[in-house]
């Protein structure tokens, strides 16, 4: 039997979200560097959720689905709390929303 390899897609959807997480993560740091208290203990859990969940989805595990999902769903909260109603705002969200649709296409294919 064969072993099912992650497809071309899903690997340049993890690339960019890697790409997207360390924007965020050197405006953090650059920020809480400017500022008083940016980098707070939910946000730095947060960010290490995101890269647990990225690195489980490039080893193609389950788990890294569920992770990735409610971490964005917990994205998407703090934006919709935070006054963020203009439609441009969102439309930072269709890269997460890709890569979701991807690991629910390929999620039985995961182990």
């Amino acid at each position: 039997m064969s072993e099912y390899k992650r497809p071309k897609f899903l690997s340049i959807m993890i690339g960019v979200e890697m790409i997207r997480f360390m924007v965020t993560l050197i405006y953090y740091v650059v920020y809480s560097v400017t500022e008083t208290n940016i980098m707070s203990i939910a946000l730095v859990f947060n960010l290490l959720l995101w890269v647990v969940s990225l690195s489980g989805m490039w080893m193609m595990k389950r788990w890294s689905v569920i992770i990735y999902i409610t971490m964005q769903i917990y994205f998407v909260y703090n934006a919709i709390i935070a006054g963020g109603h203009n439609i441009t705002n969102y439309l930072i969200f269709i890269f997460p929303a890709i890569l979701i649709y991807l690991g629910f296409k390929n999620y039985k294919y995961m182990n």
